[in-house]
């Protein structure tokens, strides 16, 4: 039995700006046909729905009114047979937003039958209001009679209201009311007897139907969710206390064409005779001519995110035996095929067997981010559950695991909260977290000596306990836990685990430098570059690899530039500044490689707090809290590339800065070829709720995509290149930000 729901989640209709969506279900009751006296004065009524034998096929016209005028043009169901009754069971969306509704805006639905050539007869119309007395938006279904023979009356008050009062019908009227307190949590759930009771409903609501002279239309209105929270709906005129200045003629007047998103019965057909079986023999020998043989390439040539155009389409399929030789059109030729259409399907699966097999890295272009992607993971992730649980002795050890690093990690988070409510400064709370972590009971686990399991953040690492005595907070507002693991071997590794931050975007950058340094490898280029692991548990919390080392604010307040660090631990007196060649070659080589990678993931807010250095020289970036572009700071320069690292080169007429531009020129070359892979792994993220990746989904690979600058030759790629560095050097605000940033820490601390 479920408790009674005592919140109210709403949300105001003028912040919707979502059009309007009505579910047209089904019509209950029976039509009377056309009487002889008029079809002897119109014969061609004989002809009409009405009049035929069965259901007729009729269509539901729907409008939006307010005062008598419509909102917007009409919009209809579609074309559909009817055989033992009429069920539409169809969204229509109407060409109203939310947030333009008046306060007494009506639904009006008339139903009509085709009685003769551009000819329709109103079978009756209804109309309800879209908010209720108390200004709630309708949800639900709802049984509206229809008034036979009558168009639907948009005025207020309607003549052909769809809820009438006193009408014999009062049983229905209100079991629908209980039935709405029921949905809306208003009266205790029982499973068992909701069942029972709603069956019940259906059959008192058949039989009122049947014994009425009335027809009754059943339409669904939306549930409006956010936050995968139902909301209700409640009207309000944000601009109700504003004025404006009327004006009688507008500059462009929109209409609405509620047909533009259906199918287009030409190009249907067209696309149907132009790959119909009889085209396979005499495509077999097809050869392009040179205007059309430079027009395949192009589109071998374009990115996963380019969509083709009709006439593409059709010349990738009309010449697929030509093109059947290049692994690389084979993506291009499977996006082109109309996966619901049985003969096309049979025509494209044969020709699989004659390509030349696809690179993986082009087959990741075919996994949808959208349903189809969803559906496949949720499959595979049943498998292997399954599997699991079904499987031998290792199979079963692998649960064990999966289920112990489940509790380690939800008894953490409890620890977590437990220590961040903790009273006082950053040591009490430090304190209570060694108290805690030592406590054998805490939480139902004992966190210094545990049943050794693969460490999530790293599989490959057992770990059996965390030292309490040197677990510490770091000093920001979230305060992460620094913690030190105790492997299998007896080893410590050492990881952050944060509490109130979203990972899932680091997670995504971390995963993306970890796969460009492994592109940048393949092509013998390191660039000392530090992928640390990163592993968000979930939506509020995870882990991070900890890597020793200091922000280069922290080295620049110290020792006073970095060279100074660098010295300090790797002196060499013929060395390049007095410091070992080899962790200069090390720090222009990392400079290189972040500066190259940020810029194409457009990463922000970049300062030197979150500038990273290691002592064996690498330099990398920490807080990818924005990315593709997004960045608090005014103006900030294309490249990341600060005063203080080209100081640490040497200046800009040092051969080491020379160096650093070369290794930039490289690195970009090399990626621009592996773009498609890149975009592909990009674009699966589309939909994984990244917060600055949400912000523009049908954006967010393109913006990547721009960045590569793939319209231009190797050459002019160089350039480019050369342009953005002197640029990011010579880029004044970008000093001038740095500076109130150092303002702004130290008047923090």
């Amino acid at each position: 039995m479920e408790e009674l729901v005592d919140r109210f989640h709403y949300v105001l209709s003028s912040s919707l700006t979502e059009k309007l969506v009505i579910k047209i279900g089904t019509l209950e009751g029976t039509t009377q046909k056309p009487e002889y006296d008029k079809l002897l004065t119109d014969p061609l009524l004989k002809y009409s729905g009405l009049n035929q034998e069965g259901c007729a096929d009729l269509m539901v016209m729907a409008v939006v009114y307010d005062k008598k005028e419509p909102l917007a043009l009409p919009v209809s169901t579609s074309y559909k047979t009817f055989t033992s009754r009429w069920n539409w069971n169809e969204w229509i969306t109407l060409p109203v937003q939310f947030s333009d509704l008046p306060r007494n805006s009506q639904l009006a639905l008339t139903i009509y039958d085709c009685v003769g050539p551009n000819k329709l007869s109103p079978v009756g119309g209804t109309t309800v209001s879209l908010f209720s007395k108390y200004g709630l938006f309708r949800q639900g279904m709802l049984d509206l009679r229809v008034w036979p023979n009558k168009e639907a009356d948009g005025n207020f008050p309607s003549s052909t209201p769809g809820k009438v009062k006193g009408d014999g019908h009062d049983q229905m009227q209100r079991l629908a009311k209980l039935a709405k307190k029921h949905r809306n949590g208003h009266i205790t759930k029982v499973d068992w007897l909701d069942r029972l009771t709603f069956r019940e409903l259906e059959m008192i609501n058949e039989k009122e139907k049947r014994c009425s002279n009335y027809l009754y239309l059943m339409i669904e209105f939306p549930t409006i969710i956010i936050d995968s929270i139902p909301h209700q709906v409640v009207y309000f005129d944000q601009d109700v206390e504003e004025v404006y200045q009327f004006r009688t003629q507008a500059d462009v007047v929109t209409v609405p064409d509620h047909e533009i998103l259906k199918e287009n019965l030409v190009e249907s057909k067209h696309h149907k005779l132009a790959r119909s079986l009889r085209s396979g023999l005499s495509d077999k020998d097809a050869k392009p001519n040179a205007t059309v043989r430079d027009m395949l390439n192009s589109i071998v040539s374009y990115p996963a995110t380019k969509l083709l155009t009709n006439e593409e389409q059709d010349n990738v399929w009309k010449f697929r035996f030509y093109l059947s030789n290049q692994k690389k059109a084979l993506t291009k030729f499977l996006k082109c095929v109309n996966w619901t259409q049985n003969n096309e399907v049979r025509q494209a699966l044969s020709m699989l067997e004659l390509w030349a097999p696809m690179d993986v890295e082009d087959a990741l272009e075919l996994l949808s981010p959208n349903v189809i992607f969803r559906k496949m993971y949720l499959t595979v992730m049943k498998t292997f559950c399954l599997t699991l649980s079904k499987g031998g002795a290792d199979y079963q050890k692998t649960k064990d695991y999966l289920a112990s690093q489940q509790k380690f990690i939800n008894s953490l988070v409890m620890l977590v909260k437990t220590v961040i409510s903790e009273g006082g400064n950053r040591a009490k709370k430090m304190s209570k977290l060694q108290q805690l972590l030592a406590d054998p009971n805490a939480f139902k686990f004992n966190f210094a000596n545990f049943e050794p399991f693969p460490f999530p953040l790293d599989p490959e690492v057992y770990i059996k306990g965390i030292l309490s005595e040197k677990a510490s907070l770091f000093n920001s507002a979230l305060m992460p836990s620094k913690l030190h693991f105790v492997t299998t071997n007896n080893a410590e590794y050492v990881a952050i685990f944060k509490h109130g931050d979203d990972l899932r975007q680091d997670q995504l950058i971390l995963q993306m430098i970890t796969l460009m340094d492994k592109l940048l490898r393949k092509e013998n280029l390191d660039l000392k570059l530090t992928p640390y692991r990163v592993l968000a548990t979930s939506a509020k919390h995870g882990f991070l690899q900890y890597i020793d080392s200091v922000t280069v604010a922290e080295a620049l307040a110290k020792e006073g530039s970095i060279h100074n660090f660098f010295r300090k631990y790797h002196p060499q007196e013929n060395g390049p500044y007095g410091i070992a060649p080899e962790i200069m070659d090390t720090y222009v080589r990392s400079c290189a490689g972040y500066c190259v990678i940020t810029y194409l993931l457009g990463v922000g807010d970049r300062h030197l707090d979150n500038l990273l250095l290691t002592e064996s020289g690498k330099l990398f970036h920490i807080d990818f809290g924005y990315i593709l572009g997004r960045d608090p700071k005014p103006l900030p320069p294309p490249m990341k590339l600060s005063k203080e690292m080209v100081e640490g080169m040497g200046g800009i007429s040092s051969e080491h800065y020379q160096e650093f531009r070369k290794q930039c020129y490289t690195a970009f070359l090399h990626l621009r070829r592996h773009a498609n892979l890149m975009l592909n792994l990009f674009s699966l993220m589309v939909d994984a709720s990244v917060p600055d990746i949400a912000l523009e989904p049908d954006k967010a690979v393109r913006k990547v995509q721009d960045k590569l600058r793939l319209d231009l030759s190797d050459e002019e790629a160089v350039h480019y290149m050369q342009n953005l560095i002197d640029l990011s050097v010579t880029a004044v605000m970008a000093a001038l930000v740095e500076q109130l940033h150092k303002f702004a820490q130290y008047w923090r601390k």
